[in-house]
């Protein structure tokens, strides 16, 4: 089970999901301003998502499209593993990043920052990821966290209740956020889950959940910041 958002500036162009790529196989959005995805994830089990890490100061000009190593990953033949390697070479060439690959099918996931400079093996278990690192207890993903697990312990994990966590907009006090460099205001702007500001906001919300038989259901939510609705898209698949 994944669940995620995509903050970004609303002016960024970009295309809801679809199949695609390598034998028609990938299914993602699309940023058509650079190229690449946010998150996505193949017939074959392959799955991927990527966050910026937040600090203006570690920022640089010049550099590649983060979305690329999700696209790339996700058209080739490399476990999570293999590619997370390869690509450790030319790490300097986006700004910070946290970057999650998996493959179902072998059950593999890790994770890579190149600002931690570390690959990361992922065991089972519950996880999350805001704009810093992997598992950093940020409000909002803590309480996201526990909040999704409360689903698990419960059992009930219908679509219509992880759509809702991903839409909370409750915002925290400034005293217990964390400093990641922008202006205080922001910050607190910035620490609910769903974020709504006038010329930035979360601008997808996807879940993914596969059943015991391998059967994929991807559920996309595009959302419309000036009238605060959304259109939902939906596609299911058996992993090949």
């Amino acid at each position: 089970m994944l669940i995620s958002n995509r903050d970004e500036f609303l002016s960024r162009e970009s295309q809801s999901a679809k199949f695609h790529g390598k034998d028609n196989s990938v299914l993602s959005g699309l940023d058509l301003e650079k190229g690449g995805t946010w998150l996505g994830i193949t017939k074959y089990g392959k799955f991927g998502l990527i966050t910026n890490y937040r600090n203006p100061s570690l920022l640089k000009d010049q550099v590649r499209s983060r979305g690329e190593l999700v696209l790339n990953y996700l058209n080739s033949n490399l476990d999570p593993s293999t590619y997370c390697s390869q690509i450790e070479k030319n790490i300097d060439s986006y700004n910070g990043f946290n970057l999650i690959l998996g493959d179902l099918k072998d059950q593999s996931v890790c994770y890579v920052s190149n600002v931690l400079m570390e690959i990361k093996r992922i065991d089972p278990g519950l996880y999350g990821v805001s704009n810093a690192f992997l598992d950093t207890p940020w409000p909002k993903v803590q309480s996201l966290k526990d909040q999704f697990n409360t689903l698990l312990l419960n059992e009930s994990m219908e679509l219509n209740e992880l759509e809702a966590l991903l839409l909370n907009t409750h915002t925290y006090p400034l005293e217990i956020l964390p400093n990641t460099g922008v202006k205080p205001e922001l910050e607190q702007a910035l620490s609910s889950v769903f974020i709504s500001l006038p010329t930035y906001g979360t601008v997808c919300s996807s879940i993914i959940q596969m059943d015991s038989h391998g059967l994929v259901t991807f559920r996309e939510l595009i959302h419309n910041h000036d009238n605060s609705t959304f259109v939902r898209n939906q596609f299911q698949f058996r992993i090949q």
